[in-house]
């Protein structure tokens, strides 16, 4: 799944109002009815935990309502990153960029995990007919 089909998904099963803000901005959705801002990733192997940057978490953490979105193989995850205590941060040799048509070179990043526990599975809700 790309992040346009999880975003085009959430607007047609939950959140009509849902406004794709990608193009002009560093959040990936707002929606004016909850009030939220929302950012969507895709990854394509299912993990415990799933990673957020930490430059992505504090520029997130400057609204007042924010979800964080994740689908993996397995289902689609959703965090309200103000309920939960702030990960606690790692350093890691990464790939510094997921767009595949870039040249690749790694870089180190500040990372922390969200734990597949701690989120609304909204699975269910997106693929029910």
């Amino acid at each position: 799944m790309t992040e346009a089909q999880l975003i085009a998904l959430i607007k047609n099963k939950l959140i009509p109002d849902l406004q794709d803000t990608s193009e002009m901005n560093n959040k990936d959705g707002y929606s004016p009815r909850y009030d939220t801002v929302f950012e969507f990733k895709c990854r394509e192997k299912h993990y415990d935990t799933l990673i957020i940057d930490k430059p992505k978490y504090d520029h997130l953490m400057k609204y007042n309502k924010v979800r964080y979105i994740c689908s993996t193989p397995e289902g689609v995850f959703s965090w309200n990153l103000k309920k939960l205590p702030e990960p606690i941060w790692d350093e890691r040799l990464m790939r510094s960029s997921t767009w595949y048509h870039r040249e690749i070179d790694e870089v180190i990043k500040k990372i922390g995990y969200l734990a597949i526990k701690d989120a609304k599975d909204l699975t269910k809700i997106l693929f029910s007919k």
